[in-house]
């Protein structure tokens, strides 16, 4: 097997191994224009063991509207190339009105 040819295998491994997410949700509440957006937020294998709870109590006083988490191309590169170890997620809450 030529060189090339097991770099190409390996780069489409690794493509393929980065599953992308995205997953919402809402509250019921009438959202607001306030959002608290947090781009890393650390789970740990393959997100088995849940991120560190983010209090919004003071950013979102009336409550929370939609809450949206997001594995992007890049946390999946992140959490291939850590073997899931550390899996972080794009956090992102509207606040309500």
């Amino acid at each position: 097997m030529s060189r090339s040819r097991r770099v190409l295998g390996v780069a489409a491994l690794a493509l393929s191994a980065t599953a992308c997410f995205h997953q919402t949700v809402h509250s019921g509440l009438t959202p607001s224009t306030t959002v608290v957006e947090r781009p890393y937020v650390a789970t740990w294998l393959w997100g088995i063991i849940p991120a560190d709870t983010i209090d919004v109590r003071q950013s979102c006083p009336t409550g929370v509207a939609t809450v949206e988490t997001q594995q992007s191309f890049m946390n999946g590169f992140v959490s291939f190339f850590t073997l899931g170890i550390y899996a972080p997620q794009r956090l992102r809450v509207t606040c309500a009105s």
